[in-house]
C-alpha cells in the first residue's frame, strides 16, 4: 500500500485533495487571524482591558491544543475523513455563536469550542497529506497546502476592511463567515477519500485497495492482508521509545513557531496596536491593512519555500526561515518600541514564512506504526 502511494505519479486527484485540503487550512487561518483584527470593538462593546482581551486568546490555545489532542485520539477510532468533516462543522457552528455571544462569559465559552475544532482540523489536514501525496512531490505539496494559511489571513484582513471601514457594521458580522465552513465541510465529504492505511488497520481491505487505486490509478496485483490483529495500534510509548530525537525535534520546531507566531497575534493586536490598549495605537480601521500586509508577505514567502523545499532539501531550507524569523522579529521588536508601526508589519512576514517551512517538514512511518511520526530535516 505505502510503495504504491508514495511511487504514484501526480494525478488530478492529487490535486483535488491537496485543494480540499488547502481550502479547510485557508479556513483555519481565518479563525485564528480574525480575531486580531476584530479584538479593539470586542473590547469596546464588553468593557474589556488589555488582560481581558489576552484571556480571549489563551482560551482560544488551550482549546486548539486539547482539540489536537482529543481529535488525533478520535481519527484513530472514526477514520480521517469524519474527522477533518467534523471538525469543519464543529468550529463553523462555534464561530457563528460567538458572533451573538451577549456576554464576556458566553464569548470565552464558543471561542473554546470554536479553538477545539480548529485544533483537530491542524491534526487532521496534516497526517492526511502525508498519507495521500506522492514522496518525490511530497515537500511541494505540503508546502503548498501550509501556503493557504497566509490565504486565509489575506481572506479575514479583507472580511474586516470591507465589513468593519467599508460597510462601517461590526466585529460581529465578520464573525458570520463561519457559515462558509459548515458549508465546506458537507462539500469536502465527497473531495476527500478515507485513510486506506485507517481502513486496513480496521479490517477493511477491499475499501483500501480500492481508495489507494482510485488514488494511483495502479491496481494491486496481490491485494492486502493483515500483518496484525486489526485493534493493533501505534502508541505514544513507540514514539517516546523509538523516535525520541525526531519527536524532540518536532516538538522543538512547533514550539518555537507556534510560541512566536501566537504571541505576535496576542502583542500585535492587544498590546501594540489596539486602539483602546495599544502603545502604537492605530484605528480600529487601520489594524485589518497590517494584517493584510503581513499576510502577503507570508504566502509570498511560503510560495517561496514550497518551490525550493524538494530542490535544495529541508535542513537549509528549514534552517533559513527560522533565522530569518528570529532576525525579523527583532526587528519588530525595535519598530514598536519606537512607535513605527508600518516597520512592525513589514517584518513580521518572515515569522509566517517558518510557519510554513516547518509545516513541510517530511513525514517518516514506523513499520509497525500506522500513524505518521516527525522525521528529521534532509528525511524522507
Amino acid at each position: 500500500m505505502a510503495e504504491r502511494l508514495d511511487a504514484a505519479s501526480w494525478r488530478p486527484i492529487h490535486t483535488r485533495i491537496a485543494c480540499a485540503l488547502g481550502l479547510g487550512w485557508m479556513l483555519d487561518a481565518f479563525e485564528v487571524q480574525i480575531i486580531g483584527s476584530v479584538i479593539p470593538g470586542i473590547q469596546k462593546e464588553f468593557s474589556l482591558g488589555a488582560g481581558q482581551a489576552v484571556v480571549i486568546n489563551v482560551v482560544w490555545y488551550v482549546g486548539i491544543a486539547f482539540g489536537a489532542l482529543a481529535f488525533g485520539y478520535l481519527a484513530d477510532r472514526i477514520g480521517r475523513r469524519r474527522l477533518f468533516v467534523a471538525t469543519l462543522i464543529l468550529y463553523s457552528l462555534a464561530a457563528l455563536a460567538s458572533s451573538a455571544a451577549p456576554n464576556y462569559g458566553l464569548f470565552l465559552l464558543f471561542r473554546l469550542l470554536t479553538g477545539l475544532g480548529v485544533g483537530g482540523e491542524y491534526s487532521a489536514v496534516t497526517s492526511a497529506i502525508s498519507e495521500f501525496m506522492p514522496a518525490r512531490n511530497r515537500g511541494r505539496s505540503n508546502g503548498l497546502v501550509m501556503t493557504f494559511w497566509a490565504v486565509g489571513g489575506i481572506l479575514a484582513s479583507v472580511v474586516s476592511i470591507v465589513v468593519i471601514t467599508a460597510l462601517g457594521l461590526g466585529w460581529r458580522y465578520t464573525l458570520l463567515f463561519g457559515v462558509v465552513s459548515a458549508a465546506y465541510g458537507v462539500l469536502a465529504r465527497r473531495i476527500v477519500p478515507e485513510s486506506p492505511r485507517w481502513l486496513a488497520s480496521r479490517g477493511r481491505l477491499d475499501e483500501a485497495d480500492q481508495v489507494v487505486t482510485e488514488i494511483t490509478g495502479v491496481a494491486s496485483k496481490t491485494g492486502y492482508y493483515l500483518a496484525f490483529a486489526p485493534a493493533e495500534r501505534g502508541k505514544v510509548r513507540e514514539l517516546w521509545s523509538a523516535h525520541r530525537p525526531r519527536l524532540f525535534l518536532g516538538m522543538a520546531l512547533d514550539f518555537s513557531e507556534a510560541a512566536g507566531y501566537y504571541g505576535l497575534f496576542t502583542a500585535m493586536s492587544i498590546v501594540v496596536f489596539s486602539s483602546a490598549t495599544g502603545v502604537v495605537a492605530v484605528s480600529d480601521a487601520a489594524l485589518p491593512v497590517y494584517f493584510l500586509i503581513a499576510n502577503v508577505g507570508a504566502l509570498l514567502g511560503g510560495v517561496l519555500v514550497s518551490f525550493v523545499l524538494d530542490r535544495i532539501g529541508r535542513r537549509p531550507t528549514v534552517t533559513f526561515s527560522y533565522v530569518a524569523a528570529a532576525a525579523s522579529m527583532l526587528v519588530v521588536a525595535g519598530a514598536a518600541a519606537t512607535g513605527a508601526a508600518p516597520w512592525s508589519w513589514r517584518h513580521s512576514r518572515w515569522l509566517r514564512s517558518s510557519r510554513l517551512a516547518r509545516g513541510s517538514l517530511p513525514i517518516r512511518r514506523s513499520p509497525s506504526c500506522s500513524q505518521p511520526t516527525c522525521g528529521p530535516p534532509g528525511s524522507v
